[in-house]
Parts: C-alpha cells; sequence; structure tokens
C-alpha cells in the first residue's frame, strides 16, 4: 500500500472528485478526513469507507472561514493524531459574460476557490511542520487554471490564482519536505461537470446534448475522467514515487490541452 497508515484531509470530500480521491486514498492504506460543508452527504460518505473496514470520518469545513478549518483540524487530530496529507479539492463553478457577471459572484468564486486553498494551507501546513516528517499539499485546480474560456471568467481566474498559489507555496514549505503539486484536470464525470455543461450549452445557444456529445468526441481519448483518474494522481504525488516533484502541476485531461 502505497500510502499505509498516512493521514488525509480531503476538502470538498464528500462527492464528486473529492470521494472519489478519499476512497483512492484509503484504498491504499491512508485514514481520510472528508471536509465538506454538506454534513449530511459527507457523514454518509465516511460512513460507507468505514462499513468496508476503512478508517474515515467526517468534519464540518467551509473553506472559506478559519475558524471552520481549525475546528477540521483539530477532529483530525484528535482522531488520528496526524495530518501528512491536505487535498485541496471544494471548489465551485459559476459563469457568464464578463460583461454580465455580477461582482458578488465573482467574489464567491474566488472566496472559494482561491481564498479557501490559502486558508486551508495556512492553517493546516504549520502542523505539517511541526511534526518534522513532511507531507505533501495537493491543489485540484483544472485545465481551467492554463487556458482561459469564454464566460468562465471567475473560474478560470480563481484557478489560475490557485497555480500561482501552489508554486509559492511549493518553494516555501520545501525546506520542511512537504511537496506542494496542482493537478489540472479537464471534464470528469460528476453531476458538477454535467451541469456545467448544460450552463455551457444555453450561454452560447447549442443544444446540450449535442454539444456535451461534441465536446468529448473532441476529448482525444474520446471520454470523460473518472474521479478514481484523479484520485490516482493525487495517490502518486502523496506517495514515496514522488518524493521528488514538487512545484508542478499536472493535466489529467485525456489529452484536451494537446490535442
Amino acid at each position: 500500500m502505497l500510502l499505509k497508515n498516512k493521514v488525509a484531509i480531503v476538502t470538498g470530500g464528500a462527492k464528486g472528485i473529492g470521494l472519489g480521491i478519499a476512497e483512492r486514498f484509503v484504498e491504499e492504506g491512508a485514514k481520510v478526513v472528508i471536509g465538506d460543508i454538506d454534513v449530511e452527504t459527507g457523514e454518509n460518505a465516511a460512513g460507507r469507507l468505514r462499513a468496508k473496514g476503512h478508517d474515515a470520518i467526517f468534519a464540518t469545513m467551509d473553506v472559506t472561514d478559519e475558524a471552520s478549518i481549525r475546528g477540521a483540524l483539530d477532529r483530525c487530530l484528535d482522531t488520528f493524531g496526524r495530518v501528512d496529507i491536505l487535498v485541496n479539492n471544494a471548489g465551485i463553478e459559476l459563469g457568464a459574460a464578463v460583461v454580465d457577471l455580477e461582482r458578488d459572484i465573482w467574489e464567491k468564486v474566488l472566496e472559494v476557490n482561491l481564498t479557501g486553498p490559502f486558508l486551508c494551507s495556512h492553517v493546516i501546513c504549520p502542523q505539517m511542520i511541526k511534526q518534522g516528517n513532511g507531507g505533501s499539499v495537493i491543489f485540484i485546480a483544472s485545465q481551467a487554471g492554463k487556458r482561459g474560456e469564454a464566460y468562465a471568467s471567475a473560474y478560470c481566474s480563481s484557478k489560475f490564482g490557485s497555480l500561482g498559489l501552489m508554486e509559492c507555496l511549493s518553494g516555501e514549505m520545501a525546506e520542511f519536505n512537504i511537496r506542494v503539486n496542482g493537478i489540472c484536470p479537464g471534464s470528469v464525470d460528476t453531476v458538477l461537470r454535467h451541469q456545467s455543461f448544460e450552463i455551457e450549452a444555453q450561454l452560447k445557444g447549442i443544444n446540450p446534448e449535442k454539444y456535451k456529445k461534441d465536446y468529448i468526441n473532441n476529448i482525444p481519448l474520446r471520454r470523460m475522467a473518472t474521479p478514481a483518474d484523479i484520485g490516482d494522481v493525487c495517490v502518486f504525488l502523496s506517495s514515496p514515487l514522488a518524493s521528488y516533484i514538487t512545484g508542478e502541476s499536472i493535466n489529467v485531461d485525456g489529452g484536451e490541452l494537446s490535442g
């Protein structure tokens, strides 16, 4: 097992990509804290993992609230005694043309997608430093953090920013052997992505089903990623196999950016 006895906190871990990451972590021997604002879904997710014999708990976690993050960290330490891995996954996607985008929507997206990872890193990295055994921090960014997209200015700006934050943090944490990396998924088969297909199609005046079909057909591997695909890369980056990798952003997009 690549992550035996490691302890991970996964933000936005109740469903979608975050849950896929949590599932892969426990399969590789890690103990996982699912952090999320959705209490019922998060408790159920952690319960299902425990029912399979894994070590998993849920902690209420609002990544925009420093006190909430500290509470989740305390719950992690009370239960598992340490934290070795932080996955900054929680995020939202809201879009409109720049000329139509309301300021409150812009600020909400940046608060969750950029300020959230900052606050989580600000709170949790000192504990990793204190432990003195290194660690891994992973930012779940997006291909939208490397290429601007029409009608997605807030989302793209937040993801470009998160990659910049990741690179800054990687330099600061290197002396403590805490490796910091980013993952840039393309389209992942989640409820959120299917909802965004609908919104994008409406904004562009295109039939949603045709838009989604054409989009997937233009991915070189001809499919969307699964949450487990993203989880696999998180496992790698958090394992000894990636002991000399830090400050990198890895595309996990079926070839979208290069195709």
